[in-house]
């Protein structure tokens, strides 16, 4: 009897450190909503929320089909000369950008105009961050998604990134954002590179 009921506890003990690591493992899209809002919070205390996000696996003509003109487009820098892409809607800009020299997002709409390198320098610390948080919340398989990556340039157009990717698929996360409470919403896209096994060897744990 004694035995049946130490063999019971060990089970649930068992059974329960199963469910505490399944619970502990996070989804890219969970990963992204946390690492935004943390960026957003720890950079800039900014209060920005995630109200969804969207993820797929897509060839190049699908990706570049997510992101447009009209958005900053950033290029990635990643491990043995991978390259992946952030794009940030003229909304969302402008809020980080209004926090970082106002102290506050404003809910007037934005104006309509060409994104530029001096928008792209005020985001280069958030992105690198997202990204490196990602990283961290995916932990160290998962996690090479985005881990060893990071800013790289403005681009002038979706052609120009056209030109500098060459894998065959992307991991696409599209995130809803909402700053100061609805002060401006918008969109986060973040394109990573499928990578191989062959890339995904001890030469990105040294980049890192």
């Amino acid at each position: 009897m004694s035995e049946t009921l130490v063999n019971e506890v060990l089970r649930r003990k068992a059974q329960a450190g199963r469910e505490e690591q399944q619970a502990r493992v996070m989804s890219p899209a969970r990963a992204l909503r946390l690492a935004l809002s943390r960026a957003a919070d720890e950079l800039f205390e900014l209060a920005l929320t995630v109200s969804g996000v969207q993820c797929e696996q897509l060839g190049q003509d699908s990706m570049l089909r997510t992101v447009d003109d009209g958005m900053l487009l950033v290029v990635l820098d990643g491990p043995q000369g991978s390259v992946g892409a952030v794009a940030v809607d003229l909304s969302v800009l402008a809020g980080i950008i209004e926090q970082q020299t106002m102290g506050c997002v404003l809910k007037a709409t934005p104006q309509a105009r060409v994104p530029t390198a001096t928008d792209a320098a005020l985001i280069s610390s958030f992105v690198d961050m997202v990204l490196a948080s990602v990283a961290d919340n995916l932990g160290p398989e998962e996690g090479r998604m985005t881990a060893g990556f990071h800013f790289g340039a403005r681009l002038e157009s979706k052609r120009h990134l056209s030109l500098l990717v060459e894998a065959a698929d992307f991991q696409v996360l599209r995130a809803q954002l909402d700053l100061n409470n609805g002060a401006k919403r918008g969109e986060f896209v973040l394109v990573c590179p499928v990578r191989s096994e062959q890339q995904d060897g001890p030469a990105d744990d040294a980049h890192e």
